[in-house]
């Protein structure tokens, strides 16, 4: 007959044995979790914000005219299908370039940009666009500083017709195409704003993508990174 003292004694060892299964599996320790994310995490591409003028008489990309801060159109990532990256880091590419895409203009929330051509005739288009090296963990451009720099701006969806399909403003980047158009003009306003602006007529002539046409086409945004940058 057991009596209340081994009773106690084998409640007692149960629990004890419990303990000791729970415990075979050791837990995570904060440090063994820092150090796995130390050694899988590293520096990561910022996105940006692209502002295009909503007083935009006179230039060649004017915005849709939706998602208004009062002076500017804001295309920012992840508001209505647009996605932005800024490739400063070793995370992708590394290439320095600032891009935007407005996303699948059959969604249901898309945007576009109004592309006017000298002779008057226009367009209102998806777009992806490639601000060429402003950036990356090599080369910056320093605060202040005002410098030349090839863009890209383009159609890239199969089922919508557009008269270029791209426009490329300066030489020598990207297969050496767009030969006799001219670069854009980037200003580093601030620790994460550049300002991208055409140069002086008749230096603001884009190459044509589909006919090799060169067109006098003034731009003129602003580039806003979700974090400064060095």
């Amino acid at each position: 007959m057991r009596t209340r003292s081994t009773v106690t004694l084998l409640f007692l060892l149960g629990v004890a044995a419990c303990g000791d299964e729970t415990t075979n599996t050791a837990p995570r320790s904060t440090e063994s979790v820092a150090m796995r994310a130390a050694k899988t995490s590293g520096p990561t591409d910022p996105t940006a914000t692209w502002k295009f003028p909503l007083s935009d008489a006179g230039l060649a990309i004017q915005s849709d005219h939706q998602y208004s801060d009062g002076t500017s159109s804001v295309y920012a990532n992840g508001v209505c299908n647009v996605t932005t990256t800024i490739f400063a880091t070793t995370e992708k590419s590394n290439s320095g370039d600032a891009t935007l895409s407005t996303g699948n203009p059959s969604a249901k929330c898309s945007r576009r940009v109004h592309v006017v051509f000298p002779d008057g005739s226009s367009e209102s288009l998806p777009m992806f666009s490639n601000l060429r090296a402003i950036e990356n963990t090599t080369y910056l451009i320093p605060i202040g500083a005002t410098v030349l720099r090839q863009l890209h701006i383009g159609n890239t969806w199969p089922n919508v017709i557009s008269r270029c399909d791209g426009l490329v403003w300066g030489y020598g980047v990207a297969n050496d195409i767009a030969a006799g158009s001219d670069s854009v003009w980037v200003n580093r306003v601030d620790a994460s704003t550049w300002h991208v602006f055409s140069q002086d007529a008749p230096r603001n002539l884009a190459w044509c993508k589909a006919t090799g046409e060169l067109f006098p086409m003034p731009v003129d945004f602003t580039v806003v990174s979700s974090r400064p940058l060095p």
